[in-house]
This record gives structure tokens, C-alpha cells and sequence, in this order.
């Protein structure tokens, strides 16, 4: 199928799939002095700095600071610059493994298998906290033995 699929997933009526997929990305809309304060505080200024240079009071700035959107935000650009970025941690530490393998192999096997494995154990640790395990529902199963309480109950 192509990209004109239609889908009929709103009430309002049928919307394309690139449009779709276009709203389900669309980022929260943050007010311009919201953001401005967000980035600020992100670039290390603390909230009493802000408050001086925007003119309200620090309890003001704390506020948005602590409001739903403005923390998703950055929430979201921590998470997503430097080595807290999940990719770029596994390159990184591909990167270390790859390193640990040409130099074994330059030695002339003299290397300590427990280094590498160390950190192979590292990356698939890594891997199964990205990817976590989906788990279904979980069932408890009661066994009675009502034969034997019974020759209890009556001795």
C-alpha cells in the first residue's frame, strides 16, 4: 500500500497516513517565554539568575519550571543529548569492545577474555534496558486439598 492510505481515525473524518503519523509527532506547543526560561535553565543559570533577568519572582520561575510541559521537555533534552542518549551510548561502548578485539588480536592473543566479556555483559545489560521484556498477565493458581483438611478437621 502506499502512503495515501486513508485512515479513518478521528471523528472529525478520514486523514492521510503521513498526516497521521505527522500529529502523532507533533511536539507539545510551549509558550516562547515558557521555552526561553526552560532553555535558560538548561544552559546552567539558576532559578534566582532567571527570575533577575525575566523580573518575577524565583517561586514564579520554579512554577514553570515544575509545569507538565515544560518538564516533558526537559526531560526530553536530557535525555536525548550526550552519552545519556541510548545510541550513543551502545556506540560508545561498541566502539570500546571493537577496540578491545583489534588489540587482543595485534597482541597476539595475549589478552584477558574477562575484559571484553566484561564488556559484552555491559552491552547486553544496556540492551535489555532499552529493550525491556514484554510481560503478560500473571495468573495465581490456588491448590486445595479438601480430603486431606477434612480427615484433619475430623481427627
Amino acid at each position: 500500500m502506499s502512503n495515501e492510505m486513508i485512515i479513518n481515525a478521528e471523528p472529525g473524518g478520514p486523514i492521510d497516513l503521513s498526516d497521521a503519523l505527522n500529529k502523532a509527532l507533533e511536539a507539545p506547543q510551549l509558550d516562547a517565554v515558557l521555552l526561553s526560561i526552560a532553555n535558560d535553565y538548561l544552559a546552567g543559570m539558576d532559578t534566582g539568575d532567571i527570575s533577575e533577568q525575566y523580573g518575577i519572582s524565583r517561586e514564579r520561575v520554579i512554577a514553570v519550571l515544575e509545569a507538565k510541559d515544560v518538564k516533558i521537555y526537559i526531560d526530553g533534552v536530557y535525555q536525548t543529548s550526550g552519552f545519556l542518549n541510548r545510541f550513543k551510548r551502545l556506540a560508545l561502548v561498541n566502539k570500546v569492545i571493537e577496540s578491545k578485539i583489534a588489540d587482543a588480536l595485534a597482541a597476539g592473543g595475549d589478552y584477558s577474555d574477562k575484559d571484553i566479556l566484561d564488556w559484552l555483559k555491559l552491552l547486553n545489560d544496556m540492551d535489555k534496558t532499552a529493550n525491556p521484556k514484554q510481560t503478560g498477565a500473571t495468573v495465581a493458581v490456588q491448590v486445595n486439598n479438601y480430603d486431606k483438611l477434612m480427615n484433619d478437621l475430623i481427627k
